[in-house]
């Protein structure tokens, strides 16, 4: 009998043990969620702070080449259009090369390598856009 009244108290005795650990883990458990969560929330708004800036940055160059690039468009056909046949001569060899490989590159399409559906698709292009329309009005 003493040995089973030993037995109990030691089975109780773990019991107890057991559920203290169990508290104290599910409260370590908490606080450390909690102070991982506070990390979280600074990680991010720092993050967010740096990537703002650097987007911004970045948005602003893109905006100052994009100006650059534009004026030096500009600043070439300026000087291209004072000399009227040079100038010509490039417009006319810039269509022909875009319709060549137009012509070149509808064909390996396969919906438009048939010549009829290709016209059907021509057609739809140019009643979407009022192109047809203007064409036959005037």
């Amino acid at each position: 009998m003493p040995d089973d009244i030993q037995k109990k108290k030691k089975e109780e005795l773990l019991e107890e043990l057991k559920e203290e650990i169990f508290l104290e883990l599910d409260r370590r458990i908490k606080s450390t969620e909690r102070s991982l969560a506070k990390e979280i929330t600074h990680v991010e708004e720092v993050l967010e702070e740096k990537y703002v800036e650097e987007l911004t940055d970045h948005l602003q160059n893109t905006k100052k080449w994009r100006s650059r690039v534009k004026e030096d468009l500009q600043s070439i056909q300026s000087r291209l259009t004072y000399y009227r046949l040079p100038y010509a001569a490039l417009v006319v060899s810039g269509f022909m090369l875009f319709w060549y490989g137009a012509f070149n590159l509808i064909p390996k399409i396969p919906y438009l390598s048939n010549g009829a559906t290709a016209m059907i698709a021509g057609l739809i292009l140019l009643l979407i856009t009022g192109a047809a329309h203007r064409k036959l009005v005037n």
